[in-house]
């Protein structure tokens, strides 16, 4: 065998062993992925609740909320920004709704926000509130992408998350009917 000749045979071990250890580095490295599942549920009467799950490492973390005088979209909204705003930093984060306006809203923020909160069709952004509070609690997250999930079609999160703001909605219309309040 002539000590110059390459035969390959180092080269592809030390390949396969210098790709093993920087494989390794990304494993630790890796920045975690986290799941968020949304719904959002209101009445005609301005009731709404919404719901999250938050699908982590080695977590599952079921949150809800409602309000009164608000819409749906409001709601959608909130439970996204209410399940960000209970993740770590430094992940990325996937948020599945059934919510169109949602998934929008994420894809064109910055577009909205570098045009001074005007959209495309050259009209105020809607819950302007909701969406600063969106920026502000993803600042500190590596990304958040939204993929839109067809509603009340056997997504066992989705379903539940409506479940989740539905009872969460009812509940605060029993509280108000007990005090006499009605709307």
């Amino acid at each position: 065998m002539d000590i110059g000749k390459d035969t390959g045979i180092l080269n592809n071990t030390f390949t396969y062993n210098v790709k093993r250890w920087i494989m390794g580095i990304f494993k630790r490295l890796s920045i975690p992925e986290v799941s968020i599942y949304t719904d959002g549920s209101c009445d005609n009467h301005g009731y709404g609740g919404w719901g999250a799950i938050i699908l982590g490492k080695n977590s599952i973390i079921e949150l809800c909320g409602n309000s009164r005088e608000t819409t749906n979209n409001k709601m959608e909204l909130t439970a996204v920004v209410e399940s960000l705003n209970r993740i770590q930093d430094n992940v990325d984060v996937v948020v599945y709704t059934d919510s169109q306006y949602v998934v929008s809203g994420i894809e064109n923020i910055f577009h909205w926000r570098d045009n001074n909160w005007i959209t495309k069709s050259s009209t105020p952004v809607k819950n302007l509130d909701l969406w600063k509070r969106f920026i502000e609690v993803i600042k500190n997250k590596h990304s958040v992408k939204a993929i839109w999930v067809k509603g009340h079609n056997g997504s066992v999160y989705n379903e539940r998350c409506d479940t989740l703001a539905k009872c969460s909605r009812d509940k605060l219309i029993d509280m108000d009917r007990k005090r006499g309040i009605r709307r």
